[in-house]
């Protein structure tokens, strides 16, 4: 199954007999972990962050991306450090690794593991091993964490079995006394099962994630392992690649036949196998002659599969930067105000804001090359192509670079896009 790696998209010249989306979809690769080398140490830039729900002004770092760097964990771990969920210690260090990026998401971890609740009825009440779970969690945050995943798997092992023995005799007990006791309280060994995953995938947010985007939804994902670890750190993904309704040809096909990434570029593939690429090279031209031409030669099936092909690539030829027009639109309409969110696109993950009075959209600008412009802190998304686009300082002001190869950077900057409070 062919997915879009969440990697730097790779730009190759169009091959005759295949089209633009068959063609970048087979040199981006398949696998979801570059077998690059990738940085273990990222800057913090310094910004300032208005908290939506109190308008309090706050100073903190986020973390920038390096060449090649890992998208996807920055993009997570920015939301948890601009939601206050996470905090980088002390605020005047310059640089993380990714071993304390991990300590910080495994900390954040192991604070939700669930402590359970104990209903009192007919004057019995039964302990849920509450205090000396909270003891243990004390105890575990103040270990140094020094062997990375492996290390705190152990301990969420090590916790949630022990909680689950408690959870088992509080079960017995409630036996016994005939129901009088209810304990509503989520099972710890699923939740030990759900954490153990998230852990594991976490070296594979380095480099990228295997996506497969479904075309009628912002939130249209396919459900998979590596992507579930959005949900345990509770962030929000989203993206923007989404058929219009109103354009109900398109919509027929590529939403209610393929519905998928995957199943578009099967049919793509499947529609250029029966017309022996005359309709693939003619719909880079967005023409329908090659239907015409080849038509006559094809059965009534093979017609609709050449058809459906035609339809299937001039919409992935024309929406190459995987942001539509109704997609923009859902994404503006369908967030709330104040919302920090993961934003899938181009290939990347991105932290996405809505502005809770404008109501713009802004991407947090995490290019290291910007790493000492405070002015250069948030771009706003309000097009396709991101033309109209312009960079706005913390305080979501438009400011003026202070130095540095600033239109050098901003090109390359617009070429890939097509830490801790202070005490």
């Amino acid at each position: 199954m062919t997915e879009i790696e969440s990697s730097n998209p790779v730009q190759t010249p169009q091959t005759k007999g295949k089209s633009k989306a068959v063609e970048e979809d087979t040199n981006v690769g398949r696998k979801p972990i570059s077998t690059n080398k990738v940085a273990v140490e990222y800057q913090l830039k310094a910004i300032e962050w208005i908290e939506p729900s109190s308008g309090e002004l706050r100073k903190l770092k986020v973390i920038t991306q390096n060449e090649n760097g890992p998208c996807p964990l920055l993009a997570l771990c920015n939301v948890l450090l601009l939601r206050g969920d996470i905090k980088i210690k002390p605020y005047d260090r310059s640089s993380v690794t990714y071993d304390f990026l991990v300590e910080l998401l495994g900390d954040y971890l192991l604070k939700s593991i669930p402590q359970g609740e104990v209903e009192i009825r007919n004057g019995l009440q039964v302990t849920n091993g509450k205090s000396s779970q909270n003891q243990e969690e004390t105890k575990l945050q103040s270990d140094n964490v020094s062997n990375g995943v492996e290390d705190l798997t152990n301990k969420v092992q090590q916790v949630t079995l022990e909680n689950g023995v408690a959870e088992d005799k509080e079960n017995e007990q409630i036996n016994k006394n005939n129901g009088e006791v209810d304990i509503i309280r989520p099972s710890l060994l699923d939740y030990h099962h759900t954490l153990n995953t998230a852990l594991s995938i976490i070296p594979s947010l380095q480099t990228g994630l295997d996506v497969n985007v479904h075309f009628n939804s912002i939130h249209g994902f396919e459900p998979t392992a590596e992507l579930s670890v959005f949900d345990v750190f509770h962030v929000d993904l989203v993206h923007g690649w989404v058929v219009d309704p109103q354009d109900e040809e398109t919509w027929n096909v590529v939403v209610g036949k393929c519905g998928s990434y995957n199943k578009a570029v099967e049919c793509v593939v499947g529609g250029d196998s029966v017309s022996k690429g005359i309709v693939v090279e003619s719909s880079n031209k967005a023409s329908n002659n090659g239907f015409e031409d080849s038509k006559s030669s094809l059965n009534e099936d093979d017609n609709i599969r050449v058809r459906d092909e035609l339809i299937t690539s001039q919409f992935l030829d024309s929406t190459a930067t995987q942001l539509t027009y109704h997609g923009l639109l859902s994404l503006s309409e369908t967030l709330p105000p104040g919302h920090l969110c993961t934003f899938f696109r181009n290939n990347h993950f991105s932290t996405l804001y809505k502005h809770p009075e404008t109501s713009v959209l802004y991407i947090l600008v995490t290019d290291a090359g910007f790493v000492h412009e405070r002015s250069v802190v948030w771009e706003s998304l309000i097009d396709v192509d991101q033309n109209a686009s312009e960079f706005v300082n913390g305080q979501f002001k438009k400011g003026e670079a202070t130095g540095g190869d600033y239109v050098d950077v901003v090109e390359e900057h617009q070429d890939l896009t097509g830490g801790g409070d202070q005490e």
